[in-house]
């Protein structure tokens, strides 16, 4: 049943977050890199892939289609699992489609954006994003309503840039994207935020949902 749950929530609109990220990551992929750099380009997929992800759920508060999950022969328990799964499927998809962009268009720019892109410390950066964002906005996508939902949304973004852009600087000139052993302090403290925040996360969307109406 968790598999079924996890195919259901990724084809629920699954042409508009996978064209939306691919379409974002090839057109507007270009004029970033063109004309700001590669960090403005990675920062933009942070957006869009965070907020493709939490799309599946804005379109289930918007139908039926909770009230028709929570009736299948399964339980809750199955339920926020699942999306949280999905969550990391569409995250490691969307990451995937980032990088191809970037090996795309830096030839064509004459960009050396990959040397930057494609490094341990940019993909470490790109996970704590996704799972700060998700972490804050998939408790209240089953506690909240709508607006509820975008405000913890923004929320979890904004928390996300703000770690990202004072924690690793990459819109700094001095920025290495290769890993350091300065870099260790500051990545062994986010591990341990990240080692509470994900479980309180999964916690809180497990008691709230179970004791959401629907």
């Amino acid at each position: 049943m968790l598999v079924k749950l996890v195919k259901k929530n990724i084809y629920t609109g699954y042409k508009k977050w996978l064209y939306g990220i691919t379409a974002n990551a090839f057109l507007a992929g270009w004029f970033v890199q063109k004309f700001y750099g590669w960090e403005v380009f990675m920062m933009l997929g942070y957006l869009t892939i965070s907020s493709q992800a939490a799309m599946i759920y804005f379109i289930e508060k918007t139908s039926t289609n909770e009230t028709l999950t929570a009736s299948l022969p399964t339980t809750r328990y199955f339920i926020v699992l699942s999306r949280y799964i999905t969550s990391m499927i569409i995250a490691i998809i969307g990451f995937i489609i980032w990088y191809s962009a970037a090996l795309f268009w830096s030839p064509i720019l004459n960009l050396n954006v990959v040397e930057n892109i494609v490094t341990i410390k940019v993909g470490i950066m790109a996970s704590i994003f996704m799972i700060v964002s998700q972490s804050i906005f998939l408790p209240a996508s089953f506690k909240l309503g709508k607006i509820g939902m975008g405000l913890s949304l923004a929320a979890g973004l904004i928390i996300s840039i703000i770690i990202i852009a004072n924690g690793f600087a990459p819109y700094r000139s001095d920025f290495n994207p290769s890993l350091t052993i300065n870099d260790f302090p500051l990545l062994f403290t986010l591990l341990i935020f990240i080692l509470i925040l994900l479980p309180l996360s999964y916690y809180l969307s497990q008691i709230w949902y179970e004791r959401n109406d629907l």
